[in-house]
């Protein structure tokens, strides 16, 4: 049965790219607002489903239906715009793995008459996917809130408050759900027309279901940002991060930084790096010390057609000693490195875009039968009114 309807998707986008007469896809405009209900069809092989070590692998074919609405309302003074979705993925043999996500984000931005801006971003996700801080597929939710004010103090000098909310949440009873509450203040002092220095300090509170105690969090930083040309951004710091309590006393090095690089009229480059500290899902009185390095490349060969290529590397280590299953005690860590190249096509109704992406990840683990590769190929289509 399955196969059968992998048979009548494939034909379902096939002749989605026959079609070439309908109206713009710009939207449907309600006085100030904008609406643009969206849906793609997307077809995946996925060599290895369960994420198992080499020679244990099991593939299998997916269909996925993504359907949504992007809600905009555009202004200089108050800026709104809202995106909900869901998901439908069902797998070719692997019935047990059928599934439906959904999710949401929001976002607000004010800018008052005494020249303060106030951002407010928000989203929340329940979805069925690879977790690498478990190290396997899992379901779990997501919810981010976050709001900051921003506003400059004198000519050369800014101040900006945020706030930030996060929550993990798992369907598993084995892994721990848990929840943080930071709060930053920044200061940044202008050098020169093009470049500034600035301090970050953060601190807030982090608690899960497999901790005993509440644990104090901190992240002070001391950087720079710069604006080299009008194409080249960037911005880099570097302090200690830490999290303490009666069960943890953790300091370690911090950093994060960003590079934005319009290399030609047609080819922009950027690049980033974080460290942070978060209560670990799958160990109590644990924490998952974590890094983050990423780069994107997006080239516009022609107006219709774009190629992008996006890297990543993940360091997660547990700051504690982790017993496995086996009852062995190890210090885990692992590196995952995911590299994914994608094309997509602007067809001529503005409406329809056709994509193809491949993505390859594999995880070196220090955890026995951790190490993993998996390659996935996908292909579909995109509408979006």
């Amino acid at each position: 049965m399955k196969i059968s309807r992998l048979t009548i998707a494939g034909a379902l986008v096939l002749g989605m790219l026959t079609q070439s007469g309908a109206a713009p896809g710009e939207g449907i405009q309600l006085e100030e607002w904008n609406l643009s209900p969206y849906g793609s069809l997307q077809l995946t092989q996925d060599s290895n489903v369960f994420l198992d070590e080499d020679g244990a692998e099991q593939a299998d074919d997916s269909y996925q239906y993504k359907y949504g609405v992007y809600i905009n309302r555009p202004s200089e003074t108050l800026g709104l715009s809202v995106y909900v979705w869901g998901l439908t993925k069902q797998y070719d043999t692997l019935e047990s793995l059928d599934r439906t996500d959904f999710g949401e984000s929001a976002s607000l931005d004010i800018t008052t008459p005494g020249g303060t801006t106030i951002f407010f971003r928000q989203s929340y996700s329940n979805v069925e996917d690879v977790d690498y801080l478990v190290g396997e597929r899992a379901k779990f939710s997501t919810h981010r809130v976050s709001v900051s004010a921003d506003r400059d103090v004198t000519d050369k000098t800014n101040g900006k408050l945020t706030y930030r909310f996060k929550a993990k949440n798992h369907d598993a009873d084995t892994l721990n759900d848990w929840w943080e509450h930071l709060l930053r203040g920044t200061v940044s002092h202008d050098v020169t027309e093009q470049s500034d220095v600035f301090g970050a300090i953060e601190s807030g509170v982090q608690d899960s279901d497999g901790n005993r105690d509440k644990s104090a969090y901190y992240n002070v930083l001391l950087g720079m940002s710069t604006r080299w040309t009008d194409k080249i951004t960037a911005s880099a710091a570097a302090g200690v991060v830490g999290v303490n309590s009666d069960i943890a006393d953790i300091s370690e090095p911090s950093f994060e930084g960003y590079i934005n690089w319009a290399v030609a009229d047609r080819i922009n480059l950027s690049a980033g790096a974080e460290r942070y500290i978060e209560p670990a899902s799958i160990d109590d009185d644990n924490f998952d010390k974590v890094t983050v390095l990423r780069t994107d490349l997006t080239y516009r060969i022609l107006t219709s057609l774009r190629i992008s290529v996006s890297l990543r590397f993940y360091d997660l280590e547990l700051a504690n000693p982790y017993i496995t299953g086996t009852g062995d005690v190890i210090d885990k860590r692992e590196d995952v490195f995911t590299a994914s190249a994608g094309l997509n096509y602007q067809s001529p109704a503005k409406f329809l875009v056709v994509f193809v992406e491949g993505r390859v990840t594999d995880q070196d683990s220090t955890e026995e039968g951790g190490d993993y590769t998996e390659d996935i190929v996908s292909f579909g289509a995109r509408v979006l009114y």
